[in-house]
């Protein structure tokens, strides 16, 4: 009995010893209420950001960090910064409709709560990421509102050196090429879509014997509204992996071996079958500083790279404007840090 007894004893002691250590907590914060960080706490967000790469961050770093956003939000809480379920779940469908649009598809509710779950771990998860990004820039904004409107300017030199520093890996302008098209989209069904094909052989026969115009027979064939409305023409075409992702490798080495005027046969793609001809050409070449950033473009390669570092400071407005917030809040609280 004796020994059963002590068995038993040694192990509550272990589970107990155990438990400590899974709760023990390692600060403590308070500016409205009492909050606990505890060694679980901590762990998984170190774990966190060595899974996104920070693998130099040291658990004082991470200890900083998570006591900054629980005084931030204790001090959001105090000063009527607060957002409800509805306006959580607003944001949340905000963020599938710009996945929709980026990826012009249509996805079920079903989909996209799956998509987050892959990638952010829950969908509680990621609206509760959601909540905390929207009630920082509320706050922030708010409560510090000089700073962040203290936006440098980039200056003409600033702007010169950005551009000296990327200017063949950014602004290297492959050969592009105008194209216009007699487009016929794919249906899905086998039979429908060898019928267009035909349809578009005949167009490719009358348009080399010059029965019919380019022009006529986009008016009269096509079916791509975008390019019919005006007169077939598709915009410009780079040889790039993005462009030959989205209408193949035929279309792209086809095209881009046309001379002007020239057209060659009818080309399938993944989403139509379609006559291309070319238009018009512009050579490789570095863009200079004032010349656009696309050729149909009016912004220039300057006023690109002004826009970008306006955007680059006024980031870096924001993260002044939300540590000063941070200081001031932390100047309020009880922080009784633990960790050894």
């Amino acid at each position: 009995m004796k020994k059963a007894f002590f068995s038993l004893f040694c192990l509550l002691l272990a589970f107990n010893l155990s438990a400590a250590t899974i709760s023990k907590p390692v600060a403590t914060v308070n500016l409205i209420r009492n909050e606990v960080i505890t060694r679980t706490e901590l762990d998984n967000e170190l774990q966190n950001y060595k899974d996104q790469g920070y693998q130099d961050v040291t658990e004082s770093d991470v200890l900083e960090a998570l006591i900054n956003e629980k005084v931030f939000l204790q001090g959001a809480e105090r000063d009527g910064f607060i957002l409800d379920s509805r306006t959580v779940d607003s944001l949340y469908n905000s963020q599938r409709q710009a996945l929709e649009a980026q990826y012009q598809t249509t996805i079920s509710d079903e989909e996209f709560d799956d998509f987050i779950t892959e990638q952010y771990g829950s969908v509680d998860a990621f609206k509760e990421s959601l909540k905390n990004q929207a009630i920082m820039q509320n706050y922030v904004m708010a409560m510090k509102s000089d700073i962040v409107q203290d936006v440098q300017d980039p200056t003409d030199s600033e702007i010169r050196s950005w551009y000296r520093q990327n200017q063949t890996s950014v602004f290297a302008q492959g050969e592009l090429q105008r194209v216009s098209v007699i487009s016929i989209s794919k249906t899905g069904d086998e039979k429908t879509d060898s019928a267009n094909k035909v349809i578009l052989d005949k167009v490719m026969e009358d348009l080399r014997a010059n029965r019919i115009t380019f022009e006529k027979a986009v008016q009269q064939y096509s079916d791509d509204e975008n390019t019919k409305n005006k007169g077939g023409d598709a915009g410009w075409v780079v040889d790039s992996p993005v462009n030959r992702m989205s209408v193949g490798d035929d279309f792209i080495d086809r095209v881009m071996n046309l001379d002007i005027g020239e057209f060659d046969g009818v080309i399938e793609t993944p989403s139509d079958y379609a006559i291309a001809k070319v238009t018009a050409y512009m050579p490789a070449k570095i863009l200079s500083l004032d010349d656009p950033i696309t050729p149909d473009d009016t912004i220039t390669v300057r006023e690109y790279i002004r826009q970008g570092l306006t955007y680059q400071n006024s980031q870096i407005a924001f993260v002044n404007a939300y540590q000063s917030l941070i200081n001031d809040l932390l100047g309020e609280a009880k922080i009784n840090r633990l960790l050894k």
